[in-house]
């Protein structure tokens, strides 16, 4: 994975650790969820059959600066900021920035594509300010497509290395730039993605005094470090939590995962369960940014900065200034 540094700008019904542990490293880690998360869900735009349209649509001009060899290292790059190419999606004919926007309703859920799509309006003016790139060739075995920009890093991969979740690593934020900025005064409906922040603290309130110094730490690794490392793991291990405490954690899980289309979430569990499962995965809160911005800029007990991970998993979330989500998971 090649990352350049940003820039500012329901339950299961376990009863026992060992049961839980168990349910929670397969697909009932969902909680019901992983077999129908919405309804609805099978009537979305299958996104590769979309990007094959979109790629027959092209002309030889359009290809250049946005198609590329299946290994380019463009494929493999992850920015908070920046467009992976230069050409964006406003060069596109009618007909092909709507096939461009079914592939992004096929890529998430019916509650991600109107999450992104509101983030993207803010961040970008819209789709039109993102780029797609392609990597291969649609029907080849092994192929891609990214859509990078502002704030997103999404795609489509056909699933040809079942190894990698997502096919590489993701990103996603908001600025909410549109609702007055994002400050830690303000209540922050105007951003799509607090309600993770939220989600995550059901968590740490959950924990104990000695819990908390375990969990609660000095400063983070950058954002954008994603790669997967080897034990032990900072923070608080899920194996080590109580049952209620684990539950949090998968509902945590579960509303990060449920931006994205059903194929992906279970494709993500599977990775999970073959890596030990989410007992495997390890908590943990920061105080500090490497910039030095704090983690909880209102000093209210509310942690903006935490990362989930584990075996072949990294989740990076960070609020200040505004919400960054970093998302690496693989088989190990």
């Amino acid at each position: 994975m090649t990352n350049k540094n940003d820039q500012p700008c329901p339950d299961c019904d376990a009863t026992t650790r060992r049961d839980f542990l168990q349910i929670a490293g397969g697909m009932a880690l969902a909680g019901g969820l992983s077999n129908a998360v919405w309804a609805g869900e099978g009537k979305r735009p299958v996104p590769e059959n979309k990007v094959t349209e979109l790629y027959q649509s092209l002309s030889t001009d359009q290809k250049k600066g946005i198609c590329f060899p299946v290994d380019h290292e463009h494929r493999t790059l992850v920015t908070g900021f920046a467009l992976i190419t230069d050409v964006t999606m406003e060069n596109l004919k009618p007909v092909q920035l709507d096939l461009a926007e079914k592939i992004f309703k096929g890529m998430t859920s019916e509650e991600g594509y109107d999450r992104f799509t509101r983030q993207m309006k803010e961040d970008s003016d819209g789709m039109k300010g993102y780029s797609i790139s392609f990597f291969g060739e649609p029907g080849d075995a092994r192929f891609e497509f990214v859509l990078s920009g502002r704030h997103v890093t999404q795609r489509v991969d056909g699933n040809f290395d079942d190894r990698i979740a997502f096919g590489g690593t993701m990103f996603y934020g908001h600025a909410s730039e549109a609702a007055g900025g994002f400050h830690e005064n303000k209540t922050h409906k105007g951003n799509v993605f607090w309600y993770q922040a939220l989600e995550v603290n059901k968590v740490f309130q959950a924990f104990d005094a000695t819990q908390r110094q375990q969990v609660l730490l000095g400063k983070a690794p950058h954002e954008s470090e994603v790669e997967h490392r080897q034990s032990p793991y900072p923070g608080l291990k899920v194996a080590e939590m109580s049952v209620e405490q684990q539950k949090l954690v998968q509902k945590t899980l579960m509303s990060m995962l449920r931006l994205y289309r059903q194929q992906d979430i279970d494709e993500a569990l599977k990775t999970i369960k073959a890596n030990g499962g989410l007992g495997e995965l390890s908590l943990s809160f920061y105080q500090q940014q490497l910039s030095g911005k704090l983690g909880d800029i209102g000093n209210d007990g509310v942690w903006e900065l935490w990362r989930l991970e584990g075996p072949g998993f990294a989740w990076h979330y960070r609020g200040n200034p505004h919400p960054h989500g970093w998302v690496n998971i693989a088989k190990v």
